[in-house]
């Protein structure tokens, strides 16, 4: 922030008037038009027409700009930022090398694109969720389920295959957490959440990019899952899986857990249950839809992963439709990092583009239902409790994103970064682009010249 901009809002209680915009408020159906909006310190004080503000409060014209909330990416990996992904701090990078990587990256692809929240959703990122939270670094706030909780041999275990002598790296590091039995489940539970975690996630399923789990298998027992979600419920949080079929999905229904991520092979049975019993998609469009359709491209890969990915890829059409037919709650994650991070909002405008939601509906998706499924971790675990995100509403955090253009009509807009005119995270101007470079509050967004990763070698995960 700028000294004279930082002045400014000290010298009246941090106000921002935003007036004549057209708002997207993260839940409706249309816009409201012609409002103004008020911010005061790091909450959205006042929504209405012809607002007032102190003498000294930054007034800023939207000219009839398209207001949305600051989006929210619930499926993040912060800390595989290295060449190798997931494989990285297992073979070419430390754990302080993969901060550094991280601490770039979720301020230049992330912050400032717009992405003002990710939950963090695998990987030891719980260092990174505080440094955020308690100012001493900049980027998205960040909800993390710290290391993802899985078995030996599972999606998640990346050790070589003679590594049967002690931890990998990854382990050792934290990005991982690989049991055995439920007492380790246990106390790997209560560790995350020792560290701050705002929920768990565990690993029932097989992945696509691990050698060991094939994509048929169920990896961790219901009496596993069950300790995690008994751990979870006393936190007054909630449990989040990885699976991809129909008995790792319904295993982990059975167990207690809330959020389903990828989903991709289950049966339109299933989905019914899901609608059924409220359990939340977190949906991975760009992954299935696009990256796993030419596997082949992928240099590192075995032919077992690429069986793997196009299996995954010949369901994804099928389960959307499904899920979208029987209304189940949708939340959008993009599970894209290292080299795909600057790409990052492709997995919004994928859900227009090849599953046919309107714009506004993939809009909502990492929004106000985004904005729901955070504040699952309760009073507890919540790291951001003064009000609600993902929404434009009285009380709410002040993430607000402004564009030159509609994004409810065109979601490719999103993907525009001149259209992008101006980013607001917790009350503070991040890029205003909608004045003159020589008004005090112009706030240009900074060059990208980070390149997060190296196409050329090493290995990307789902």
């Amino acid at each position: 922030m700028t000294s004279s901009l930082a002045a400014a809002q000290e010298g009246q209680n941090g106000q921002v008037l935003i007036t004549n915009v057209s708002i997207f408020d993260g839940s409706s159906d249309a816009l409201l038009e012609g409002q103004d909006v008020l911010v005061e310190g790091n909450l959205i004080k006042q929504i209405g027409s012809g607002l007032a503000a102190g003498d000294n409060a930054i007034v800023i014209d939207g000219t009839g700009r398209t207001m949305t909330p600051g989006f929210i990416d619930m499926h993040q990996h912060l800390m595989l930022g290295g060449p190798a992904g997931l494989f990285s701090t297992g073979e070419e990078i430390d754990f302080a090398t993969a901060g550094a990587i991280a601490a770039q990256n979720m301020y230049a692809h992330l912050l400032m694109k717009g992405i003002t929240t990710v939950r963090d959703i695998g990987g030891n990122s719980l260092g990174l969720a505080k440094g955020v939270r308690m100012g001493w670094m900049t980027g998205p706030r960040i909800y993390s389920a710290g290391p993802p909780i899985g078995p030996l041999g599972g999606h998640g275990d990346v050790g070589g295959w003679n590594q049967h002598l002690g931890p990998d790296e990854s382990v050792l590091m934290g990005n991982l957490a690989l049991t055995s039995t439920v007492d380790e489940v246990i106390k790997q539970a209560r560790w995350n959440f020792r560290k701050g975690a705002a929920f768990l996630k565990v690993m029932p399923g097989g992945g696509v990019s691990t050698e060991f789990d094939p994509l048929e298998v169920i990896s961790l027992t219901l009496d596993e899952m069950k300790a995690a979600v008994a751990i979870a419920e006393d936190q007054k949080t909630y449990v989040a899986a990885h699976a991809y079929r129909d008995d790792a999905v319904n295993r982990a229904i059975d167990a207690g857990v809330k959020v389903i991520e990828h989903n991709f092979l289950v049966s339109e049975e299933t989905i019914k249950r899901m609608a059924e019993e409220d359990i939340i998609l977190s949906l991975q469009g760009y992954m299935a839809g696009v990256a796993f359709a030419n596997p082949e491209s992928v240099p590192w890969y075995t032919p077992e992963q690429i069986r793997k990915a196009k299996s995954v890829h010949t369901g994804t059409l099928q389960m959307v439709k499904w899920a979208r037919e029987h209304d189940v709650f949708i939340v959008s994650g993009s599970d894209m990092f290292a080299e795909q991070w600057p790409i990052t909002k492709k997995n919004i405008t994928i859900e227009v583009e090849l599953f046919e939601f309107a714009p506004i509906e993939a809009l909502r998706h990492a929004t106000g239902n985004a904005g729901i499924v955070l504040e699952m971790s309760g009073p507890a675990r919540n790291p951001y409790r003064e009000g609600p995100l993902g929404v434009i509403k009285e009380g709410a955090y002040a993430d607000i994103l402004l564009w030159d253009g509609d994004p409810t009509k065109d979601i490719k807009i999103i993907e525009d970064e001149e259209k992008l005119q101006l980013i607001m995270k917790d009350g503070e101007l991040y890029k205003n682009t909608t004045v003159s470079h020589t008004d005090p509050t112009y706030r240009p967004a900074p060059e990208m010249r980070i390149t997060p990763g190296n196409a050329g070698r090493g290995r990307t995960t789902l």
